[in-house]
């Protein structure tokens, strides 16, 4: 057990009878919107442990400090220990099974590891410490995953710093709702994403999470066609009829939950047009055909399938961030490739 002020504050909370969705919201965003600040700055949240995590004003989450700290890099540690252990199998758990007496037998779960364990592979740590501190790696990904075990362990109403409660969040994450029935859908997924052991299924942008939680009640829920009103009582071609109408409400979505619509600049976005334009005294010397936005040199070459030359159109000389940005966008992509 911790008596750090995160601790003391869960168990108070527990003890009410457990937080509510807004509760636990209204907890974490500040400290989550403070590390979206610290990784604008090219730095990451001291989210190593609970040390740094105090109890605000209004009872919200925040940072001992929030200047932040300097990344760590262990790339090929980090390559190793994600190797998969067959290129046409993939592990998603590992469990040991202790017989007792020949009759009963005790299930423990081997993605949770303790403190003092050699890490051979990704698995989860008491103490609100990550694998990727473990080996020495921090960057903003792993404090994602901090925030995403800080966000369960209120919304579960579990200590993660003791391995028997870690343990159970571990075994449940498949179904969140069997620790809190008073969860919602939306922050039940958000959570299962942000506590990803595998760091390309794991979410990517801090920012999106935020939007995310802000308007939980304006997310699309998913839902089990099976349980659309009047399903059940209806032919074969009248449950056709419903699913078809359902999805298709689903498809053109007008409401704010569109992305397509309602499009928001984050870190996982670049404006390819606003980065082709050059810094100039006079706008006059600008010249439209040397500006990236759809024309007529840009539709015949991506019409055609050619590959865009970026550095033809980008000024990379007027803003040095570009470089930096498309290997983030890249990256992701990659990541997101390898883990479908």
């Amino acid at each position: 057990m911790s008596d750090s002020p995160f601790t003391a504050y869960l168990n108070e909370g527990v003890s009410h009878g457990g937080f509510g969705v807004d509760d636990v919201l209204a907890s974490m965003l500040p400290l989550m919107r403070e590390v979206a600040s610290i990784h604008e700055v090219d730095k990451v949240a001291p989210l190593r442990g609970l040390s740094a995590v105090v109890i605000q004003e209004g009872r919200t989450l925040g940072l001992t400090s929030r200047e932040g700290v300097a990344p760590k890099y262990q790339e090929a540690k980090i390559r190793a220990l994600l190797a998969p252990v067959s290129a046409g199998l993939q592990v998603i758990g590992e469990i040991r099974r202790e017989a007792e007496d020949g009759i009963s037998a005790r299930t423990a779960n081997l993605d949770v590891a303790a403190a003092s364990d050699e890490i051979a592979r990704p698995v989860y740590m008491p103490g609100h410490v990550s694998w990727e501190h473990a080996v020495d790696h921090h960057d903003e990904l792993t404090d994602i995953f901090s925030l995403g075990m800080l966000l369960a362990s209120l919304a579960c109403g579990l200590d993660f710093t003791d391995r028997t409660e870690l343990e159970q969040f571990v075994n449940s994450r498949g179904n969140l709702f069997a620790l809190s029935s008073r969860l919602h859908p939306v922050v039940a997924a958000v959570i299962v994403e942000m506590t990803e052991l595998h760091r390309g299924r794991r979410s990517q942008d801090l920012p999106t999470l935020i939007r995310t939680l802000e308007t939980y009640r304006d997310q699309p829920v998913d839902e089990d066609v099976n349980t659309l009103p009047g399903l059940e009582s209806e032919t074969k071609g009248g449950r056709r009829r419903i699913i078809q109408t359902h999805l298709r409400d689903r498809l053109f979505d007008v409401s704010r939950r569109n992305r397509l619509l309602y499009f928001k600049n984050s870190q996982s976005t670049l404006n390819l047009t606003t980065s082709s334009v050059p810094l100039v005294l006079d706008y006059k010397n600008i010249r439209a055909d040397q500006l990236l936005y759809w024309h007529q040199a840009v539709a015949s070459e991506i019409g055609a399938g050619h590959s865009l030359a970026l550095q033809k159109w980008l000024r990379f000389e007027d803003a040095p961030y570009l470089g930096s940005q498309l290997d983030k966008l890249i990256s992701a992509a990659r990541r997101s490739r390898a883990s479908s």
